[in-house]
Parts: C-alpha cells; sequence; structure tokens
C-alpha cells in the first residue's frame, strides 16, 4: 500500500519487453499508472471517506443484503446473476488502497484466498455459478483481479486467471453465449481484463496460457453482440443480426490444429498477411450455408500459397491430420439473419422497443442503459485486437452518435432502463453514470483523444454527485433526472429509489465512480506523464529511471486555480553502489548516485 510498492510496479514493467507488441497487441496511447500511485487528498479524499462510511464502507448490497450473504464468499446468495459483490468488489478494491486501510486489505485478501479456494475444487471455475450459462458476474471479477493484484502483488493471480481463460474458453465452445443475454451484450469486459493479462504476464506465460487467453479472446468476439454494427445502423441502414440457431443440429467444435476436413466447398479465398483463423470464422459466420471452415498458414503444402487461406465448408464428410492446416465446425444452420431495425434515434422509438412493442421485435437489451454504458469501450478492445485505426475512428462517431440523440447535460445519456432521448425528465441509473465514466477512461487511455477525458470530468462532476441524496453516502437515486420536479414511486420512466430498493445494482456499483476516477488521473506515455484530470492529490511513482514525486492542489471544480509541482530524482544501478544508500524496488537495487571521493 505504500507509495514505493506503487512505484516498483512501474519500474518492473520498464524492464519487460513490451508485451503489447510481442503479442500483437496494439499499444494504448497511454498506459495506466499503478494502482495506489495516486493518493487523493481535499475534497476527493472526503468523497472516498464518506463512501467508506456510507453503504460501501459497511458492506451493504441493497435489497439482498450483505457481503457476506453473496455465493462467492460463501453465503447463500439471492442473485441468479451473482453479480452484486463484484460491482461491490470492483470499487472496493481501490477504494481501500486509495485510502490506504491496511484493514480492508486483509479482508479483501481473505475473501480472495476462499474464491480461489473455490475455484481449484470448481475445475478453476471462478464463482458460484459453475458451468452456467450466464458467466457475467466472472468478468467483473476479472477486472477486480486486475486491481487485487496491482494492490496486493499476489503472485497466485496470473495462474488463477490463466486456468480460468481455458476453462470459459472451453465452456463456450461448447454452449455458445445466449443472444441477448448480460454476458453476450458485456463481452468486452472480459476481453479488455485479457488484454490486461496479456500487457502484464504475456512474456512470462506458457504457450498453453497465451492460447487459452487468445482463443477466449476469439471467441467471446465472435459470439458477442455486434456492438459497432448496431450503433452504426439508421433507418436508411438497417441492422442484420446474426446469432446462434438455438436448435444446435451440430454442436460447434473447438478450433483443432493440425487436421483437415473434406467436404463441399462453398468458397476458398487468399487473406491478407495478417490474416487469421477468426477472419474465416467471420466469413463463414456471414455466408449463408456455412458449415465450417479449413485455415491454412502461409507456405502450407500443397499449395505453398505465401498468404493464409481460407475454405468454407456447405458439409463436412472426413477428417485427417495434417502438418499445417486447421479447421472449426460452426454448426448447421448456425445462423439466422433477419433484420431487426435500427439503433433508436428519438424517444418513442427507444420507448417501444424498450417495452418489447417493436414489430419485428428487437431485444431491449440493446438499449439497456449500463450494457451501452459498458459497450462504449468496445471500440478500445477491437482496436487493441486488430490495430486497424478504423475502429478509432468509429469508435468516436459512436459516442457522438449516443449523445447526439439521448445525452443530457450532464454528459452522460438517459436510460431509464433503457435508452429514453434527450427529454431532460428521462433518467438515467446510476449504474450507467458509473459504467460510462470507466468506457471513457479505457476509451482516453486507448485513443489519447482528449474528448473522452472531457466527458469523464464532465460526468464525474454533475451526474456522479446527483446520484447521492446526501454527503453521508448512505443513500442514492436509481435513476437522476436533470429536470424533474415529482418523485414517482414507479419501476420505470424516470422513477427514484432509495436505499432499500428493489434492484440492488446500483447500490453495489456505484463504488467504482470514484476510485476508478482518482486511479485515472494520471497516466503514462514514452515520452512522459499525462495529467487529465484535476483534483487534489499526491502521486509518486518511477518513470524512465526517474522517481516523480507530484503534487497537485486545486479548488477545481469549484474554483479555477491548479497549482501543480514536481520533484524528481534521478535512479540507476551499479555494483559500486554503497548498501545503505539503496532501495530495493521490483527486484532491482536503485541507489543513490554516489559522491565523488577527493
Amino acid at each position: 500500500l505504500s507509495a514505493s510498492s506503487a512505484a516498483s510496479v512501474v519500474y518492473k514493467r520498464q524492464l519487460l519487453a513490451t508485451n503489447a507488441l510481442a503479442l500483437s497487441l496494439a499499444p494504448r496511447a497511454f498506459d495506466p499508472v499503478p494502482l495506489g500511485a495516486v493518493t487523493p487528498t481535499g475534497w476527493i479524499k472526503q468523497q472516498l471517506q464518506a463512501q467508506d462510511s456510507g453503504l460501501c464502507g459497511n458492506h451493504w448490497l441493497g435489497a439482498g443484503g450483505h457481503v457476506n450473504d453473496s455465493a462467492w464468499v460463501g453465503g447463500k446468495g439471492y442473485n441468479a446473476l451473482a453479480e452484486s459483490y463484484v460491482y461491490w468488489l470492483n470499487g472496493f478494491i481501490p477504494m481501500t488502497v486509495q485510502l490506504r486501510d491496511d484493514k480492508g486489505m486483509l479482508e479483501i485478501k481473505g475473501q480472495m484466498d476462499d474464491i480461489f479456494a473455490m475455484a481449484a475444487r470448481n475445475g478453476g471455475w471462478l464463482g458460484p455459478l459453475v458451468n452456467n450459462s450466464e458467466p457475467w458476474s466472472s468478468y467483473r471479477f476479472f477486472t477486480c483481479l486486475a486491481q487485487y493484484y496491482e494492490a496486493s502483488m499476489d503472485d497466485r493471480v496470473a495462474s488463477v486467471m490463466f486456468r480460468y481463460t481455458r476453462v470459459l474458453a472451453d465452456f463456450l465452445l461448447r454452449s455458445p453465449l445466449n443472444p441477448g443475454s448480460w454476458s453476450q451484450v458485456r463481452w468486452q469486459e472480459m476481453v479488455t481484463a485479457c488484454q490486461w493479462l496479456l500487457d502484464n504476464f504475456g512474456t512470462t506465460a506458457t504457450p498453453d496460457q497465451l492460447d487459452s487467453t487468445q482463443q477466449l479472446i476469439q471467441v467471446l468476439v465472435s459470439q458477442g453482440f455486434n456492438w459497432t454494427g448496431w450503433v452504426a445502423s439508421s433507418s436508411s441502414n438497417p441492422w442484420v443480426n446474426s446469432s446462434w440457431d438455438p436448435g444446435h443440429k451440430i454442436k460447434p467444435t473447438p478450433y483443432t490444429q493440425r487436421t483437415d476436413i473434406s467436404g463441399g466447398d462453398l468458397a476458398s479465398f487468399s487473406l491478407p498477411s495478417s490474416g487469421t483463423h477468426m477472419d474465416c470464422e467471420s466469413r463463414c459466420n456471414t455466408t449463408a450455408g456455412c458449415l465450417a471452415y479449413v485455415f491454412a498458414p502461409p507456405a502450407c503444402p500443397p499449395e505453398n500459397l505465401p498468404l493464409p487461406m481460407c475454405w468454407l465448408k456447405a458439409s463436412v464428410e472426413t477428417a485427417s491430420p495434417n502438418s499445417c492446416r486447421n479447421y472449426r465446425i460452426l454448426g448447421e444452420n448456425h445462423i439466422k439473419s433477419e433484420v431487426k431495425g435500427w439503433f433508436p434515434t428519438n424517444t418513442y422509438d427507444a420507448d417501444m422497443i424498450g417495452q418489447n412493442k417493436w414489430k419485428p421485435k428487437m431485444d431491449r437489451m440493446w438499449t439497456h442503459g449500463v450494457n451501452l454504458a459498458q459497450a462504449m469501450s468496445t471500440w478500445s478492445a477491437m482496436y487493441r485486437l486488430t490495430g486497424d485505426k478504423a475502429y478509432l475512428s468509429s469508435g468516436k462517431a459512436a459516442w457522438d452518435k449516443v449523445l447526439k440523440y439521448h445525452g443530457q447535460a450532464t454528459g452522460v445519456f438517459t436510460g431509464d432502463e433503457t435508452l429514453s432521448g434527450l427529454p431532460p425528465t428521462r433518467g438515467t441509473e446510476t449504474c450507467t453514470v458509473v459504467e460510462f465514466m470507466n468506457s471513457a477512461g479505457e476509451m482516453f487511455l486507448t485513443t489519447g483523444d482528449v474528448y473522452y477525458a472531457d466527458l469523464l470530468e464532465r460526468v464525474a462532476y454533475n451526474a456522479l454527485p446527483a446520484a447521492f441524496m446526501n454527503g453521508t453516502m448512505w443513500s442514492l437515486n436509481y435513476f437522476q433526472q436533470v429536470n424533474k420536479l415529482d418523485a414517482i414511486d414507479g419501476c420505470e420512466q424516470g422513477c427514484t429509489y432509495c436505499f432499500g430498493m428493489v434492484y440492488e445494482c446500483c447500490v453495489a456499483n456505484h463504488v467504482q465512480g470514484w476510485p476508478k476516477f482518482v486511479a485515472r488521473q494520471f497516466a503514462a506515455s514514452n515520452s512522459g506523464l499525462v495529467l487529465s484530470q484535476y483534483f487534489d492529490s499526491t502521486t509518486e511513482l518511477v518513470q524512465h529511471s526517474h522517481k516523480v514525486s507530484i503534487a497537485v492542489s486545486t479548488g477545481y471544480p469549484f474554483k479555477e486555480k491548479v497549482n501543480i509541482t514536481v520533484m524528481t530524482c534521478l535512479l540507476y544501478t551499479s555494483d559500486a553502489a554503497d548498501e545503505e544508500d539503496s532501495v530495493d524496488l521490483g527486484g532491482r537495487r536503485i541507489i543513490k548516485k554516489k559522491k565523488k571521493q577527493n
């Protein structure tokens, strides 16, 4: 929990090879600084202290009860999704680190001990919903594990995460994500967490660990909801949904290497030099009658072509060993395509979808505010996977479109619970507020575009405080409205709930708002540090062999003046150093420069 331990994480990263490049993940514009490097002071610290004294610090999860009631930590459980605990943990970990709460960290470690032991008993499955068709809560727990590692440097984390990538990938190949399920629309969170895993442990992972992680990413992308296509659709360019046929006449198989299959060919074609088997899978998924595909890397006999090759199969007859060909059966008639409509650009259309009255029917999950707020990070995840800058521009267009037709003065969009248009009387769920903030933070780090940093600030200083009824953070709104005179005690369209509300998600999930905002105040790049948000803080870390101490003093957002004090100290290694003048950071002996002896 000390500043030196936070600094050691940065220093250790700088000693490693660039994992993003080594594993073909496109690097971000800025890297996040380790959790704990930024220590809040002043007004922002008071918000964290109020949160610690309120619902979060007292471990309340809303209508469902207490943290100890969660099945994640041995309780009976009360939520079919098992999500409330991981919502809470996602904010409790960074809050505990930033407040330097040793007792809280010991509690978190004890919970991790229990969860890791449960995973060991269940063959590596994380969480209480073993082999469940709705693994969404494990996605959020992966995000929690990333934060827990940076807070604790617990050596068990990497192996637990890598093992689960194999378990979940194998499960999803047998039982694909159900269309419209929470897990299908929130796939990008797990992909982002897997990218963190590769960034931090990719160069030390085994080939099997790398393969399982990359396979899970590919499975999630192929089975997950197509947010890019959906948000870009319009009445003049309707969206066509592709989903698994619920009949599953032939079960999908895992991606099988060094094996060829014979059968009727639908098409064959070469791919770009960077093409992978996922390009074949994408083409098969969008080709009528495609049952399976075969992928061959460059120079694969007998063709020995300079580019990767793909064959789409209408039938499968036999399988035989092959030194370099690989295949996957996706399932007979596995694609069912039909025009579903388009992204709603007005309140009437949005309400029709949200109330399941659209004909032909569209799934309200696509317009669910929290789902969309989480999905706003999709373009970050896809850019890192592909390196295609088109995702950066299409992502910016998607954010602009959502806010153009559903945005509010606070910076966030309406969603009570589904998209609601521009009327200021319509509500925004507190979960939507904090998930939107998180997505804005992810997009800023990946793109470096201050558009997202500005949005994050606007929402943090306007929409997030509006969620709480008083400074104690013992109560909060389920929905907030920019301009509404009445408080309706109903379920949808602008209602207001306090503690004891029927949905426990916001009571648990609001806790990520301030801690993650604090954690992202600074970011790192090859050329230095980036200060993206103004609030009182002290920050200590190591950047390019320099120990850097930064103090931000400001009355912002209540006053315009900001004072920034920066102190640096050059660090280097030398066998001629005196032991008493040295300190151990990340496994390296860092020493002060010796004074020249006369």
